[in-house]
């Protein structure tokens, strides 16, 4: 990908193609790129990541869904986590390199 314009283009072009919401599209391009990112760091074994697309499989799972209630309490969702200084040392040694 060689600038902003392309990756436009070519994400509207895919979900013409698939009649998908460029959003959507661009949303898990962005999500992949972090994972990737993250899977190359030095950070790679600090993270623990929960897929948000699983949680309606969870749902429809009595078994998983069992699982999942007995040990829901025990972490924390990603919107009650304040970022501390390690983190946004994280963040910036991530994107800013």
């Amino acid at each position: 990908m060689k600038n902003l314009m392309q990756l436009k283009d070519l994400v509207k072009n895919l979900a013409k193609e698939k009649n998908i919401n460029s959003q959507v599209i661009l949303r898990n391009y962005m999500m992949q790129r972090l994972l990737l990112k993250i899977v190359n760091s030095d950070y790679r074994n600090n993270f623990i990541l929960k897929g948000g697309m699983l949680v309606a499989d969870i749902f429809n799972s009595g078994i998983i869904l069992s699982h999942w209630n007995r040990y829901r309490n025990k972490f924390k969702y990603a919107k009650e986590i304040e970022f501390s200084s390690l983190e946004e040392q994280i963040i910036n040694e991530l994107f800013i390199k």
